[in-house]
């Protein structure tokens, strides 16, 4: 049967090299080293990481390698980075994004009771009206998971700024990290990227502002615990194989949607955030029949089809979305559907998928 993956922001499986690089690592030296032991494996493994660090922060244009921490996953890096934008920011007003990735928005919830919501527009652009001084601390999304918004993160005017760019590396031309104003903290998971869904990490502008997070024995800044290098290894080659590629892979994503997202239309769905700023990959919208979504998304699953609900990662809410919600749109997760793909498919394959739609619906 003939299979389209057609959820890639919530997960991709790791890439070629990703998995090249996790196998050799694993048999080699570094593979069998701890990075704090002495021993020769021990100081294999070390280089390995320090390797993998550098080339991280070269791709991402970080200032230098220090400023990236390991994390365990990408969810850890959310919490993690935004405790230590607390630490930075512990007098600031703190002002959020509305469209925020559960991961980031129940955390800051937590640590920032007094925050201000700032506002956004139907399709999730944040209001850059807002007063914003020095006194205040902007946190923010810049690829929204669901609708795919670039928000104009480089035109808010303020003293800090952390970022979840974790839908960025691979979908979009992001600007260096070192050249994006007053951003002291970003967050990113490798399996958005092709790599383990074992790592995160956090980019920390000035690392002083360091401290510990959880318990137990660390190697350098990174998470508690034994290091896991075959999956750092990982994660550097799938970065660079995802900025590598790119350009050939957004020519697809571009002519797929070329297909798709008319078609859509024509089939009485509603595409959201259509005029707005937004990476090509990632096609949200309301489905004509209402309240039917997760049978849609069943009915084309048999098919070899399979997409994303209308709430991503939230996908077990019964009612209105929490996005939906905010951006003011009527509907339940059983009237959106999220269409993303990597650039694996193009024009042909967008064909394909708007004549089984088309049957099911």
């Amino acid at each position: 049967m003939r299979e389209l993956f057609l959820d890639a922001n919530a997960h991709l499986p790791m890439s070629q090299p990703a998995l090249d690089a996790f196998v050799k690592t694993s048999g080699s030296l570094a593979g069998h080293g701890h990075a704090l032991a002495p021993s020769a494996p021990g100081r294999a493994a070390e280089a390995a990481i320090e390797d993998a660090r550098g080339t991280i922060a070269e791709r991402l244009g970080a200032e230098h390698p220090n400023q990236i921490i390991f994390t365990s996953t990408c969810t850890e890096a959310c919490s993690w980075g935004l405790e230590l934008f607390a630490k930075i920011n512990k007098d600031k007003h703190i002002l959020i994004t509305p469209t925020e990735h559960p991961a980031v928005r129940q955390k800051a919830k937590e640590l920032f009771p007094d925050r201000i919501m700032l506002g956004a527009n139907k399709d999730g652009l944040i209001d850059l009206e807002y007063p914003i001084d020095k006194r205040s601390a902007v946190i923010s999304i810049y690829v929204q998971n669901e609708i795919g918004i670039i928000q104009p993160v480089q035109q808010l005017n303020t003293s800090s700024l952390f970022l979840d760019m974790s839908q960025g590396p691979g979908k979009v031309n992001l600007p260096k990290l070192k050249d994006i104003k007053n951003l002291d903290v970003a967050v990113f998971g490798a399996h958005k990227f092709g790599g383990p869904s074992s790592v995160g990490f956090i980019y920390l502008r000035d690392v002083n502002a360091w401290e510990k997070f959880g318990t137990g024995p660390r190697y350098y800044l990174d998470r508690v615990g034994t290091p896991d290098v075959c999956s750092i290894v990982a994660t550097a080659a799938a970065l660079e194989h995802a900025i590598d590629t790119l350009p050939q892979r957004t020519d697809n994503i571009v002519k797929f949607r070329s297909v798709t997202e008319p078609a859509l239309e024509e089939l009485g769905f509603e595409i959201i955030g259509k005029d707005s700023p937004r990476v090509p990959n990632t096609t949200f919208s309301r489905i004509p029949q209402s309240n039917l979504a997760q049978i849609l998304m069943q009915k084309l699953s048999n098919k070899g089809i399979y997409i994303g609900l209308g709430s991503a990662c939230g996908s077990i809410h019964s009612g209105t979305t929490p996005l939906m919600k905010i951006l003011s749109r009527v509907g339940t997760i059983k009237d959106f559907i999220r269409i993303s793909q990597y650039g694996e498919y193009g024009e042909e394959d967008a064909k394909y998928f708007i004549e089984k739609l088309s049957k099911v619906l």
